[in-house]
């Protein structure tokens, strides 16, 4: 499953917009910075935004309990 993730993740139009990225910072490092912004914009403003994330989210509260 985690390969299945990955590769829906990194579609070729994510790694241009990553490759942006990286041009602009240099030092841009994605598991770190992606984990600040998301801390920064929020899960319920995310989840508004994206519908997609939210249905994702719910299935797993859901299996969670």
């Amino acid at each position: 499953m985690a390969s299945r993730t990955r590769n829906r993740s990194m579609t070729p139009r994510t790694q241009r917009h990553q490759k942006r990225i990286v041009e602009l910072v240099p030092r841009y490092q994605k598991p770190l910075h992606g984990v600040l912004a998301a801390l920064e914009i929020g899960l319920e403003t995310m989840r508004s935004e994206c519908p997609h994330f939210d249905g994702w989210l719910r299935r797993l509260e859901e299996a969670v309990g």
